[in-house]
């Protein structure tokens, strides 16, 4: 019988989402509470930033096994639809402090998933191939989609989009994904490619850094937690739509709690 925890050297799919759901809801309270109540809870954030990079991994390795990629595809864009408007509720008080049940600032993540799982997608008709024309044109899509999630503002934009086509291309390579992998997160995600960007000048990107240390050390060291600890089995599944269903339950229940309060209290 396979083990549900363990699967050989590593953890199973289904012990990687447990762990990515529960600091995901961590996260969002703590995010919530911090706005609110001031940065006391930064702490719960801290944690949460294990949540994003698994989800990531998951849904680009979930890309490449599914037996049909088009209802996969459609599942997470239906449940992006889903839950748009409760993240949008939920953080744009965090973004503008009002709630509004639309913003434009910032789209939810199930839309990055989305856009990586279609450039996946590219990346396997490149492989499968050998015209250079196709080859080139199919990589010039990839990059177009990075490019789409910074300018639809998806929940961790260029770095969520770079690091599925990461853990594809490197796929086959435990540690060689890992690096790859945890090398676009930590330039895209935890900023360092400010350092390249002319509009910035190093001493107050290095100060900026420095400034959220301990933030960016969590959000840096975070995906190798996932990268390096999973083996790629799928362990006991969940019901099919249960993720999907997780993501805008737990926001439209956060939201719920704390709404009624900071009206009472502003």
């Amino acid at each position: 019988m396979e083990n549900t925890a363990l699967v050989g050297r590593g953890m199973n799919a289904r012990t990687l989402k447990i762990i990515a759901a529960v600091t995901m809801v961590c996260s969002h309270i703590g995010v919530t509470l911090n706005t609110f109540y001031g940065g006391g809870f930064a702490i719960m954030d801290y944690i949460g930033r294990f949540a994003a990079p698994i989800f990531f991994m998951l849904a680009a390795d979930g890309a490449v096994k599914t037996r049909d990629f088009n209802k996969y595809l459609l599942r997470i864009v239906l449940f992006a639809v889903i839950s748009e408007m409760p993240f949008d509720f939920l953080f744009s008080y965090y973004f503008t402090g009002k709630f509004s049940l639309v913003y434009w600032g910032q789209q939810n993540v199930m839309w990055t998933l989305a856009i990586g799982v279609l450039a996946i997608k590219c990346c396997e008709k490149s492989r499968k191939t050998t015209d250079i024309t196709l080859k080139i044109l199919f990589a010039a899509c990839v990059a177009g989609l990075i490019i789409l999630a910074k300018i639809a503002k998806t929940d961790y934009d260029m770095g969520g989009v770079a690091f599925m086509v990461a853990c594809y291309i490197f796929r086959n390579n435990r540690k060689l994904r890992a690096l790859a992998a945890w090398f676009v997160w930590v330039f895209f995600v935890c900023g360092l490619y400010f350092f390249f960007d002319p509009r910035y000048e190093f001493a107050a990107v290095a100060a900026w850094i420095t400034r959220t240390g301990v933030y960016k050390i969590c959000e840096g060291t975070a995906p190798l937690f996932a990268l390096l600890l999973y083996n790629g089995a799928q362990g006991k599944r969940f019901p099919k739509y249960a993720f999907y269903t997780f993501y805008p339950a737990h926001i439209l229940i956060i939201a719920a709690v704390f709404y009624p309060i900071v009206r009472a209290f502003a």
